[in-house]
């Protein structure tokens, strides 16, 4: 999934996936949110995160990683959240702080124990 950002006029851009039917994220053991990033060398940076059903991690890896120019591993550990795994809604991806710009491609959202 591309995502453009332009945080010139706001403080945060976002992409939203909402769910039709709440999807449970706890079967099977699922523990943890694996997905990759990848950042072109031209992007200006800000702070990445995600929210599950509006609840937020922020990516603690090093910000230049959004211009890094090779796809990034990120895994959020789910239970630390604190967020309904048994009824999620949405999964946002975000990139916060003014000034931020650029596209930001991410892949390989998966779920795992």
């Amino acid at each position: 999934m591309p995502l453009a950002f332009d945080n010139a006029t706001a403080a945060y851009s976002e992409a939203e996936r909402t769910f039709d039917a709440p999807q449970d994220w706890t079967p099977h053991g699922v523990k943890t949110l694996s997905l990759y990033f990848y950042g072109p060398t031209g992007n200006t940076v800000g702070q990445l995160y995600l929210k599950v059903n509006g609840t937020k991690a922020a990516y603690t890896g090093p910000a230049d990683d959004l211009k890094k120019g090779e796809w990034v591993p990120w895994t959020v550990d789910l239970p630390s959240l604190g967020a309904n795994l048994q009824s999620v809604r949405t999964l946002t991806v975000g990139i916060e702080g003014a000034g931020a710009s650029g596209t930001l491609f991410i892949d390989d959202v998966q779920l795992l124990p």
